[in-house]
């Protein structure tokens, strides 16, 4: 499950601002429009106060902007739909922040292979893309198993095929997805060791309840274990980045230039309460209520400060796994 709003993306401005945009793609054309009522309402169409229905307001409206006067095209073989795939992805934002060796790993799965193993175009022989069943996904799963693949690399090499295979669909050159509707499931991953995992339910109760008496490490463990958010951007939250429904985060990217990039986060209604509850003057901080920001240090101090007092250990790290954990078993 991703914890963004689904093609909603921010475009940084001077002053720290920040310009919401909704994109759509149609057979490798792409076309935004800002994230706003306002633009529902110049085209005619009624304004969402949801923000998730809002977005699928607009992208529904690009999408049928881009439609008009196309035509549908022929059969494709794998070969082109796999280069289509891997040359779009190239400009997208979202797909340069991952990093270097994930970037070619996909590369490397769906066209070019390696000394190891063949790429899942050689394996398919090129064939044209509307002949890849579910059947072909599970004996290329049972081939990368064989050549001695941990796990976790096999799991994520059929990602990456299942994120091509879903694109395809998106771009409609692909009627049916082959992993849609229980025809292809991943592979499970490793068992994750008790301090990968996530909390269980009546511990973070109690972590709530006892931290109580300290509000630095209160607000942390309300917001980090109902809403996901990573240490950098809960510091980082401001009364500017609550939105209704969801939280703008803030957060460094994964490069030496550590540029900042933004996020929708949905929460629930009871994060919403807590935090509409809190009294915040416009700049302040969520972490400290104040315009003076937590550093990455304080709120390690504060975690240790809470444990030495309390005795109980926790880590904000695995709170955010709690909150993935809860997802997965809602089936989010």
């Amino acid at each position: 499950m991703t914890s963004r709003i689904p093609f909603v993306y921010g475009s940084p401005r001077k002053g720290g601002k920040v310009n919401f945009y909704v994109r759509a793609t149609y057979r490798g054309k792409r076309r935004t429009a800002p994230f706003t009522n306002d633009w529902l309402i110049d085209k005619g169409f009624p304004p969402e106060r949801d923000p998730i229905a809002r977005a699928a307001s607009i992208r529904a409206a690009l999408l049928q902007e881009l439609r008009q006067g196309t035509r549908p095209t022929g059969r494709i073989r794998l070969a082109v739909a796999v280069e289509d795939f891997l040359e779009s992805h190239e400009n997208v934002a979202s797909f340069r922040q991952i990093s270097k060796s994930q970037r070619n790993r996909r590369k490397s799965v769906l066209l070019l292979g390696n000394p190891k193993r063949i790429s899942f175009l050689e394996f398919m022989r090129n064939a044209w893309l509307d002949q890849i069943e579910a059947r072909d996904l599970r004996k290329y799963e049972a081939y990368i198993e064989a050549q001695g693949y941990s796990v976790e690399t096999l799991r994520s090499y059929m990602a990456d095929i299942r994120r091509f295979l879903t694109w395809c669909v998106q771009r409609e050159i692909l009627a049916i997805d082959p992993c849609s509707a229980g025809r292809y499931t991943l592979p499970p991953g490793a068992e994750l060791r008790e301090e990968e995992s996530g909390y269980p339910a009546d511990f973070v109760n109690t972590l709530l309840a006892v931290s109580r008496s300290s509000p630095t490490v209160h607000r942390a463990v309300m917001v980090v274990s109902l809403s996901g958010l990573r240490r950098g951007e809960y510091l980082r939250l401001t009364r500017e980045s609550i939105q209704g429904h969801a939280l703008m985060a803030a957060g460094a990217r994964k490069n030496r230039r550590r540029q900042i990039a933004y996020r929708m986060v949905p929460i629930p209604t009871k994060l919403q309460h807590f935090l509409g509850r809190l009294v915040l003057k416009p700049g302040a901080f969520v972490a400290t209520g104040t315009a003076t920001p937590l550093s990455e240090a304080g709120i390690r101090s504060a975690v240790r400060r809470f444990t030495a007092k309390t005795g109980i250990h926790f880590s904000l790290q695995r709170l955010r796994r709690t909150y993935a954990q809860r997802l997965r078993d809602l089936g989010l």
